[in-house]
């Protein structure tokens, strides 16, 4: 993170571990600070509600503060909605829109799980495949 920023770019992070830095406080200041706002995505045909917290700096690692958005996506075809939590730094990168930032993660997991997708199911090597440390 702090390379990233250190070169100008910004960054989407998928948040993960509930008990890590930047989740932890973001979780505490969600539900502090409540749902900021609530939007319905005709096109997607979905409805989101986000959260979002631009003020997180307690990584030891990263000096720079870290921008933390949840969305919960519910569609009405699905029983359970989907939850989506990141953060976001740098910043040009913090000031995008959070349907924008949505996107921009939603689109970075979709690539991810294409990709192994078409590796597992089309590369015969990918099943067989063992990694060997070497020094």
């Amino acid at each position: 993170m702090t390379q990233l920023t250190n070169y100008g770019y910004g960054g989407f992070l998928v948040l993960k571990k509930e008990k890590d830095e930047p989740f932890k406080e973001a979780l505490q200041l969600w539900e502090i600070e409540g749902r900021c706002e609530s939007c319905d995505d005709a096109e997607r045909k979905e409805q989101v509600d986000f959260w979002d917290i631009d003020n997180i700096e307690t990584l030891d690692t990263y000096q720079g503060r870290v921008r933390a958005v949840r969305a919960v996506v519910t569609k009405p075809d699905q029983e359970k909605p989907t939850t989506w939590c990141f953060a976001v730094i740098g910043q040009r990168a913090r000031q995008i829109s959070r349907q924008t930032a949505l996107r921009i993660i939603r689109s970075r997991w979709h690539i991810e799980d294409t990709g192994f997708h078409q590796w597992i199911s089309y590369c015969s090597c990918a099943t067989q495949m063992r990694i060997w440390p070497f020094r």
